[in-house]
């Protein structure tokens, strides 16, 4: 890989000067601008793709964490009617400050 840097003016003599007389070893060449914007295609493109795993694990998450409370209230339903049975109650208590 060659990084070749002058006036952007001359972009097409350049181009036609290397391919002259670098043509029989086979050379490609490119613009750095489209060079940089074909990698960062890649690289957007990964972004994309993790982000959408990224989402999925999120939603995924959230519904794992909700079927274990439910598991959790369904197996301590019996408890939670004992308690009520016993005399406690289901209210928010308020916190007493004592001077």
């Amino acid at each position: 890989m060659l990084l070749v840097d002058g006036n952007s003016v001359l972009t097409d003599l350049y181009k036609s000067s290397l391919k002259e007389r670098l043509g029989n070893h086979g050379v490609n060449i490119e613009k750095t601008s489209d060079r940089l914007v074909s990698f960062y295609k890649v690289t957007n493109t990964y972004l994309s793709v993790f982000e959408v795993f990224g989402a999925f694990g999120m939603i995924i998450g959230v519904a794992g964490l909700g079927f274990v409370l439910l598991r959790n209230y369904n197996t301590r339903k019996q408890e939670f009617a004992m308690m009520l049975a016993a005399g406690f109650h289901v209210k928010k208590y308020q916190k007493h400050d004592s001077f």
